[in-house]
């Protein structure tokens, strides 16, 4: 097969249907009023589930820096995923939902029920 030939027309709608992409994608990825579905799913877990949620009140109680707050609900999520020993592909689906989701954001959103 024959590659394609590049006509001066061609390259033109070319050009303009990657303008019209490119205008067209959104840089915002929030979900439900979050930041992302990550940190949406990863509050909706720590506050619907009731162990999770007891920790998440003892570590935001504990903790009075919102980055050190941040940090220990992300270092007490990674130790629950090490605990079921999962590999392979979901393992790394679950690590790239922890990485991604904003815990800054999870801190500040339910600290307010600590005080």
């Amino acid at each position: 097969m024959r590659p394609r030939q590049q006509t001066p027309l061609r390259k033109v709608k070319e050009e303009e249907m990657t303008d019209v992409a490119v205008a067209s994608q959104t840089v915002s990825t929030e979900y439900n009023g979050w930041s992302n579905h990550e940190t949406w799913l990863m509050n909706l877990w720590l506050t619907n589930e009731e162990s999770y949620y007891h920790e998440m009140m003892r570590i935001l109680s504990t903790y009075t820096s919102l980055n050190d707050q941040a940090e220990a609900l992300l270092e007490f999520m990674q130790n629950e995923h090490e605990e079921l020993e999962v590999t392979g592909v979901w393992s790394d689906i679950i690590s790239n939902t922890l990485w991604r989701a904003n815990w800054h954001e999870i801190a500040e959103a339910n600290t307010e029920e600590v005080r």
